[in-house]
C-alpha cells in the first residue's frame, strides 16, 4: 500500500515525467491542512459555507459535480414562472468557483434555469448524479410531468451545456422522456457506461398497488432513447419482497450493478425490515452467483420495533460492501439505533466488532436526531457519513458529519470526537434548516457537501430555500487503497499501468485510456469506467471530464 504521494513519485519514475508534472497533470493542488473537520477558510469568503439563492422562491439541490478546472456545478429544482412558458417547477443550475463565489460566466449571473419544452409541466431532479462529457456538458437525471403525456408518471434525462443553455439536440428540446405506466418511478442513481448508454437505478412501485415496490434498473441510449435490448423492453425489475425498497446503487468494475436497500414482506401486520441487496447482470438480468439466487437480506430491526431507514452504501476496492442505516430500530436504547452491515463481494455477512449487524456509537455532541444522506468511502478506508441532525421538535436542521474507522469506530482524529454539526442558515430569523443532498471529495483532502438551506428573503420556510453548501478539511490521507497497480492484476507493468498512468497524464481521457492495452486475464480494471473511478476515489486524483 502506497500514500499518495508515493504513488505520484513513482508515477514519474515509471513514466520519466517529473512530481511536479505529474502532480499538475493529475490536478493534484498544495494545500496547507487545518484540523480534520474543521471548515475550509478558503471557500465562502473566509466562512467555509455559502447560502446561494437561485429564484426568490424555492430552490432545492440535488446534484452536484466538481468541474477538471475546480469549478462546482450545482442542478436542482426551482419553483418559478418562466416567461415563455407557464412551468411552476423547472431544472435549475448554478455554477460556482472553487473559492465558492458564483461564476457570473455562467448562464445569467451564475445561474440557469432549464424547463421542459411544454406548457404546464415539471422538470424534478432527484438522483444525485451529475454525469459530464468531453465538453462539459451535464446530463442529470429526474421525474418530468409532460402534461402533453397521459401517464401514470415518467422519468426523464436532461443535458445541459456547458455555459448552462439546454441542450436542444438532446432528445426534444434537450429532455428525453421514458414512462413505464405500470409503475411509479423514482429515479436514485445514474451512471455511465463504456458505451456511453445511460444505466439508472430507481424505487419503483407498482401504479395499481403502491404498498408494492420493487428493485428496478432501466438503460437509456446515448441519445436518451430507451435501450430495448436490456431487462425487458429497457427496465429490469425485481420483487425481493412485497415492499422492495432500493434507495443506494453502484456500478461495480465488472460492470454489474449492485443495489441496496430496505425490504419486508408484510405490511399489514408489519414484518421486520430487512437490508437487501441485488446484483444485476450488464443485460439486465439477475446475477444468481451473488447471494442467494442474486439476493441478500439481513435483518436489522425486531418484531416489536419493525422501522429501518433506508441504507446508503459503499464498496471498496477488494468488493467488500458496506451498508449503513440512521435507524435501526433495536430493542436497545435510543442511543444504539445507527448500524451498519459489510458484506463480502460475494454477499455474505462479514461480522463487525463480533456482530453481522454492528450498532454504531450515539453522537452526543451533535443533535440528537440524525438522518443520513449519503455515505462516502475515503481512500484510507474510513467512512465518512453524511447527513442532517435535528432537534427532537425538528425546528432546527444543520448539516452533521461523522467520520468511521473501517472496523466501525468512531475516528476522533476528526473534529476531536469523530463528528460535527453546521449550521449554515443559523443567521435566519426563522431558525435552522439546511438539509444536505449530496457530497464529494475535492484535491488536498477537502470535502464538500452541497444542499437545500433556508434562505433569508422569505416568510416562511417554504418560500424561501435556497442552495447552499460547506467545505471541510478532512486532514491529509493515508492512501493506504492507491496503488501503482491500476488495472489491479497484482503485478505493476510499464505495458498497462505505466501506459495508463502517462496517458492521463498527458490529458487523455474516455475509451482512448485503455484502448489497446494488453490487459492480463485476472486484472479487475479493464475498462476506463472502473479505472477512473479508482483514481478517483482512491487515489484523490482530479480527471479531465469523459
Amino acid at each position: 500500500m502506497k500514500h499518495f504521494t508515493s504513488f505520484i513519485s513513482a508515477v514519474s519514475r515509471l513514466t520519466g515525467v517529473t512530481a511536479a508534472s505529474a502532480a499538475m497533470a493529475l490536478g493534484i493542488s498544495a494545500h496547507t491542512h487545518a484540523a480534520p473537520g474543521d471548515l475550509d477558510s478558503s471557500f465562502g469568503s473566509g466562512f467555509g459555507k455559502v447560502l446561494y439563492p437561485v429564484t426568490a422562491q424555492y430552490d432545492v439541490a440535488v446534484a452536484s459535480r466538481r468541474l477538471p478546472d475546480g469549478k462546482r456545478l450545482i442542478v436542482g429544482t426551482c419553483d418559478t414562472i418562466v416567461s415563455t412558458t407557464s412551468e411552476r417547477y423547472v431544472a435549475c443550475s448554478m455554477r460556482l468557483n472553487e473559492d465558492g463565489s458564483i461564476d457570473s460566466t455562467y448562464g445569467v449571473n451564475g445561474r440557469a434555469i432549464a424547463a421542459y419544452p411544454v406548457a404546464n409541466s415539471d422538470v424534478l431532479p432527484s438522483s444525485r448524479d451529475i454525469l459530464l462529457d468531453a465538453t462539459n456538458r451535464a446530463t442529470f437525471i429526474g421525474i418530468c410531468n409532460d402534461s402533453s403525456v397521459p401517464i401514470v408518471n415518467a422519468i426523464c434525462i436532461g443535458r445541459l451545456n456547458a455555459d448552462g443553455s439546454v441542450d436542444s439536440s438532446f432528445g426534444n428540446g434537450g429532455f428525453a422522456l421514458a414512462a413505464f405506466p405500470a409503475y411509479y418511478i423514482s429515479p436514485t442513481r445514474m451512471f455511465r457506461l463504456s458505451d456511453d448508454k445511460l444505466l439508472v437505478s430507481t424505487f419503483c412501485s407498482v401504479a395499481t398497488n403502491s404498498e408494492q415496490t420493487a428493485f428496478c434498473s432501466i438503460r437509456f441510449n446515448a441519445n436518451g432513447s430507451i435501450d430495448t435490448s436490456y431487462g425487458t423492453g429497457g427496465i429490469h425489475v425485481t420483487f425481493l419482497m412485497l415492499r422492495s425498497e432500493s434507495f443506494d446503487a453502484t456500478l461495480l468494475p465488472d460492470g454489474k450493478l449492485l443495489m441496496g436497500g430496505r425490504c419486508r414482506a408484510n405490511e399489514i401486520n408489519p414484518t421486520p425490515y430487512q437490508f437487501c441487496l441485488l446484483r444485476v447482470l450488464a443485460n439486465g438480468s439477475v446475477d444468481t452467483s451473488f447471494g442467494a439466487s442474486g439476493q441478500v437480506f439481513t435483518i436489522v430491526s425486531t418484531s416489536l420495533a419493525p422501522f429501518a431507514a433506508p441504507p446508503y452504501m459503499s464498496v471498496h476496492p477488494d468488493g467488500t460492501i458496506t451498508l449503513i442505516s440512521h435507524q435501526c430500530s433495536p430493542t436497545s436504547p435510543e442511543t444504539k439505533k445507527y448500524c451498519m452491515v459489510r458484506y463480502s463481494a460475494n454477499g455474505t455477512v462479514i461480522p463487525t466488532q463480533g456482530v453481522n449487524v454492528y450498532r454504531l456509537p450515539y453522537f452526543p455532541g451533535i443533535l440528537p436526531q440524525f438522518f443520513l444522506r449519503g455515505v462516502v468511502l475515503q481512500a484510507d478506508g474510513k467512512y465518512l457519513l453524511y447527513g442532517q441532525c435535528n432537534d427532537t421538535n425538528l425546528t432546527i436542521s444543520d448539516f452533521c458529519l461523522v467520520r468511521l474507522h473501517p472496523d466501525g469506530l468512531l475516528d476522533p482524529s476528526f473534529a476531536g470526537v469523530g463528528y460535527l454539526q453546521t449550521s449554515i442558515s443559523v443567521n435566519n430569523t426563522l431558525g435552522s434548516n439546511d438539509q444536505p443532498s449530496t457530497a464529494e471529495f475535492e484535491p488536498g483532502g477537502r470535502f464538500t457537501v452541497v444542499g437545500t438551506c433556508l434562505g433569508s428573503a422569505g416568510i416562511d420556510e417554504s418560500e424561501a430555500s435556497d442552495f447552499c453548501a460547506a467545505r471541510y478539511e478532512l486532514g491529509p490521507f493515508n492512501g493506504s487503497y492507491c496503488e501503482l497497480d491500476i488495472d489491479g492484476d497484482g503485478n505493476l507493468s510499464a505495458t498497462t499501468d505505466g501506459l495508463i498512468n502517462l496517458r492521463v497524464m498527458l490529458g487523455m481521457t474516455g475509451n482512448t485510456v485503455v484502448q489497446g492495452i494488453p490487459f492480463q486475464s485476472n486484472a479487475k480494471r479493464t475498462a476506463w469506467a472502473s479505472v477512473r473511478k479508482y483514481l478517483t476515489e482512491q487515489c484523490a486524483m482530479t480527471l479531465a471530464s469523459d
